[in-house]
């Protein structure tokens, strides 16, 4: 039983400084608005999943499923985002990122202190010029609080230094209005990034150029990539089917079905794509392409209680690490990765986290099994002789 724990803990550490590491890349991504609303969603769901600590065997290997498929999607999430920030320096906007915290926590504590005064104002206003939000959106001078218990606030009151920011470069946001910069003129529109690459060339006053005319979707490379070619609600959005299968998305992953405004993979979609004619993964199955000949072990007790997902010689076989953790032996007999076209016990922390570790006392994997320690320990003398 303690070894039972004792694996038990360590498994919970390492799942958690996982679940870290992937906590800091979701803390990198762009805002919500500049990721695919589907996208955006799973994600929040499986965030909010993962926040809940697991408190047995089977409730870690169901977080450590759920946090493989995290980790694929943000994997998309920051493939999408990379092409979005091809104007700005990656490096650069990282360190903004960080520095924003910081930025904001100076502003609320000069706040609870009242600070009212000429000095106080000129020592907050080089804080917001020398800080993030200045290069970024034009937001380098201070507005003091008004009253006890307001915080002073970076704002935008100059056009020159919303001309020199970001935001103008990337959505035509040039002008100072109302204490932040926004996209008044379609000179400034043209200009930017929104523009050549998702057809936003069109100044209507809103913090970002909308996109007004359908030439300039069709034209946007957003289009040919994503779908998004149709002007719904001043942006280029997936408007049809035929949107999505015009699109890379639908040449190279099957997804060529309209779904809300986004391209996703239904029906026959994946006999379009290339998975299709260059490796056989020509069937939809859960929002990707698969091979058509595995949809019946895919679909199968044999794939849920033994990760055996695919076709092989006449049988249903494993060949995915990810469908092992995610079937019942896994929990039930540490029986999580795929060899030789089943799934088998690999890893001590596997068996120290199964239900056979603290039911049976088989706590250590050897031979594809798991086995008490104490074999384990012959098991290796025996074979170092």
């Amino acid at each position: 039983m303690s070894a039972y724990r004792d694996g038990l803990r360590t498994a919970l550490d390492l799942h958690e400084e996982r679940l870290r590491r992937a906590a800091a890349r979701a803390a990198a991504l762009p805002p919500a608005g500049e990721l695919p609303e589907v996208l955006t969603a799973e994600l929040a769901a499986l965030h909010a999943r993962l926040a809940a600590t697991p408190s047995d065997a089977a409730e870690l290997a169901q977080a450590e499923a759920a946090l493989e498929h995290y980790e694929r999607l943000l994997d998309e999430a920051h493939a999408l985002a990379a092409q979005r920030r091809a104007a700005v320096a990656m490096g650069a906007a990282a360190r903004r990122r960080r520095r924003l915290w910081a930025a904001a926590a100076l502003l609320a504590l000069a706040g609870a202190w009242g600070v009212r005064t000429l000095e106080a104002r000129e020592k907050l206003a080089a804080q917001c010029r020398n800080g993030l939000l200045c290069p970024w959106d034009g937001r380098c001078d201070a507005r003091p609080a008004e009253g006890w218990g307001e915080s002073p606030a970076c704002v935008a009151t100059s056009d020159a230094d919303c001309r020199a920011s970001d935001v103008c470069a990337m959505v035509g946001a040039c002008s100072a209005v109302n204490d932040r910069c926004v996209a008044t003129k379609d000179e400034d529109c043209l200009r930017s990034t929104g523009c050549a690459k998702d057809g936003a060339c069109t100044a209507l006053g809103r913090d970002s150029c909308s996109a007004t005319e359908p030439a300039r979707c069709r034209a946007a490379p957003a289009c040919r990539a994503f779908g998004r070619c149709t002007v719904a609600d001043h942006a280029c959005r997936v408007g049809s089917d035929e949107d999505c299968q015009g699109s890379d998305l639908c040449r190279d992953r099957g997804a060529c079905s309209q779904k809300g405004s986004e391209c996703v993979v239904l029906g026959d979609d994946c006999a379009r794509s290339l998975p299709c004619k260059e490796r056989g993964l020509c069937a939809a199955f859960e929002g990707g392409c698969v091979d058509p000949r595995d949809l019946a072990c895919l679909r199968s007790m044999g794939c849920t209680d033994a990760g055996l997902c695919a076709q092989g010689e006449g049988r249903c076989v494993a060949r995915s690490d990810a469908r092992c953790r995610m079937s019942t032996h896994c929990v039930r007999s540490g029986l999580c990765k795929a060899e030789a076209g089943r799934c088998v016990a690999a890893l001590d922390v596997d068996c120290r986290v199964s239900e056979a570790c603290w039911r049976e006392g088989l706590c250590a994997a050897a031979g594809g099994k798991c086995v008490p320690e104490a074999i384990q320990n012959r098991l290796f003398t025996s074979g170092s002789r």
